[in-house]
């Protein structure tokens, strides 16, 4: 069960968060940005498999009013809500 979710939150990583990388960069500074982007592609596969368990939850459960509003926006392209 825990390789499944460290494969996922791979998957994730190396799909879902893609950010450009200077090559000037130094390695502390890409450190950083790995952190980062590890973060994020595990709060995705968190919430995707929550979202899988349990799909009748309102999102105001995860997210913030700020947050799903703003991730909403997004999703549709509109100006605001």
């Amino acid at each position: 069960m825990l390789a499944d979710g460290v494969l996922s939150v791979i998957i994730v990583l190396s799909r879902a968060v893609v950010v450009s990388r200077p090559g000037s960069w130094s390695a502390r500074r890409l450190c950083n940005a790995l952190a980062i982007d590890m973060i994020i592609a595990w709060r995705i596969h968190y919430l995707t498999t929550l979202g899988q368990e349990t799909p009748d939850v309102p999102c105001t459960v995860y997210f913030s009013d700020s947050e799903w509003k703003a991730l909403t926006t997004f999703a549709n392209k509109v100006k605001a809500l």
